[in-house]
């Protein structure tokens, strides 16, 4: 999540929370991305969420948790250091 845009595509990265616009850009490393036109669900629920996350307002997750299970532990670790690094505004 990033004020401006950095990764090209800011038309397709933009998104709109109250006034503020953010840029919103997905890892690619990522396991389960899909490609292509997002749900409505994760569009305006999940992405919402990462959202309020990276501002600082929302500090529980419902969307955006992860099947720890099903994942091993570089890639958790990896995740991680992702998430500090996209989250900074």
């Amino acid at each position: 999540i990033l004020s401006k845009p950095k990764y090209g595509y800011a038309k397709e990265a933009a998104y709109y929370y109250g006034k503020n616009k953010f840029y919103v850009y997905a890892d690619s490393n990522c396991s389960g991305l899909t490609l292509g036109r997002p749900s409505w669900e994760f569009a305006n629920q999940t992405v919402k969420e990462f959202v309020e996350i990276a501002l600082g307002i929302r500090s529980e997750q419902y969307k955006t948790t992860s099947k720890i299970a099903l994942i091993d532990y570089a890639s958790v670790l990896r995740d991680l250091k992702a998430r500090r690094y996209h989250f900074r505004l």
